[in-house]
């Protein structure tokens, strides 16, 4: 069986609250010393863009995780040969049309997945 070549980039928090998500922004920032990064308009990224401050609920029951991935088509066969599979409503592409991310169907343990062809 190959190995897929995955690596996690960054994990996505749910809030229940504004106010929640205020407090843990504050924990990694004034605690932790991490920097918050980059505002976009479903999120907050902290921590080099590593952790993704959701402003209201995103997918999965408690959050995400985004894997990067080199190889985008391979990643999705072997995941599918495993018996995963891809929410093709979810699919963002790039300008040149390759395939930039994708989620899993499955939530795993209230987590969503999702593939990402870049790493940042």
């Amino acid at each position: 069986m190959k190995t897929i070549a995955l690596s996690l980039v960054h994990v996505g928090i749910n809030p229940e609250t504004a106010e929640e998500m205020d407090a843990m922004r504050g924990f990694i920032r004034d605690v932790l010393g991490m920097k918050e990064g980059q505002e976009t308009p479903i999120s907050w990224f902290g921590a080099g863009n590593r952790i993704e401050f959701m402003k209201e609920k995103g997918r999965g029951t408690k959050g995400h995780l985004g894997f990067y991935t080199p190889n985008m088509d391979q990643a999705i066969r072997e995941l599918k040969a495993q018996g995963y599979s891809f929410d093709q409503d979810s699919a963002q592409y790039d300008e040149d049309g390759s395939l930039r991310l994708i989620y899993l169907t499955e939530e795993i343990n209230g987590f969503a997945i999702h593939l990402l062809s870049r790493e940042s």
